[in-house]
């Protein structure tokens, strides 16, 4: 097995030698740490950033789709929150607040109030180049308290699969358990029924009985073997994540020309350059004069 450095955030795939059930383990603390570098979250919206991104991650990773994969919400009390997980491993996410003037929330406000008057999404967003895929949107129903027991809802009612969640996050570590159970065409050699039930109800009152915060206790390894003991656990190669964003200065440039001529020149004259911010990783882009003049002729410098 491919050993990463035991400080590594990662995703760390098992399934069973003898059952019809695999599942992910994910650790995002890096991940998470850049995160509140780039803006200063108040811990509830820190924790539910956590959560999202170790659910989509995992969720990401048993889909095996090409492009990026989203979990999103609008509305309760915050404007929307925003995790997504690129092909490579590659994270990101974001939260607005509802109004003007930043956050303004408790200290113990829930997850359950951050969302549950709004509506969560899962997305599956093609590549730009891929054309033989379309997008798709399921929409989460808000029915619990907590994200696991939504999203474990959802895999039931929507995708008619038997799945397991735990989810942790504080200000310093992310922690993510999914368990799934696999339609029984997918492994044809599993045919005692009885006993892939009885391996089911099993793992899933361990699961169920365990405290999200019980994530923090154990390496990945100690973790599974003490939930899964006995049960032929079988570990994939780990695979890293990383805190990643997708913006760039030719997407930048194209958002200002969006402004129009008129604007753009306005914003120069007043302030002497045009300083763009990423919402999503704190990036700043300059454009002096120079600069601006060039994205506003399309950056071709034969035309100056």
């Amino acid at each position: 097995m491919n050993e990463l450095p035991d400080d590594t955030d990662r995703l760390q795939r098992f399934y069973f030698q003898r059952f019809n059930a695999r599942g992910q383990l994910v650790m995002l603390d890096h991940t998470l740490a850049e995160l509140l570098a780039r803006r200063d979250y108040p811990d509830p919206v820190l924790e539910l950033l956590g959560q999202m991104m170790c659910a989509v991650a995992m969720i990401a990773d048993g889909l095996n789709w090409p492009g990026s994969v989203a979990l999103q919400s609008k509305g309760g009390s915050l404007r929307t929150s925003l995790a997504e997980h690129r092909p490579g491993g590659l994270m990101r996410a974001i939260a607005r607040p509802e109004g003007e003037d930043g956050f303004e929330l408790p200290d113990d406000a829930s997850i359950d109030s951050l969302i549950g008057a709004g509506q969560l999404a899962l997305s599956l967003i093609p590549a730009d180049d891929d054309r033989r895929n379309q997008p798709y949107q399921g929409l989460v129903a808000w029915e619990h308290d907590r994200l696991a027991d939504n999203l474990r809802n959802y895999f039931a009612t929507s995708e008619q699969l038997d799945t397991r969640f735990l989810l942790y996050a504080d200000r310093k570590h992310a922690r993510g358990l999914l368990l799934q159970r696999l339609p029984g065409g997918e492994r044809d050699d599993f045919v005692d029924e009885t006993l892939q039930q009885e391996f089911w109800e099993r793992t899933s009152a361990r699961i169920d009985g365990t405290v999200p915060a019980e994530l923090l206790g154990n390496s990945p390894q100690a973790l599974l073997a003490r939930l899964f003991r006995d049960d032929s656990l079988v570990l994939a190669p780990p695979q890293p994540l990383l805190f990643a964003c997708t913006c760039n200065r030719e997407k930048t440039g194209s958002v200002l020309r969006m402004l129009g001529r008129e604007d753009m020149l306005e914003l120069l004259e007043e302030r002497g350059c045009i300083e763009v911010t990423c919402e999503f990783c704190g990036q700043l882009y300059r454009y002096d004069a120079l600069e601006t003049h060039l994205e506003l002729s399309g950056n071709d410098l034969t035309k100056h």
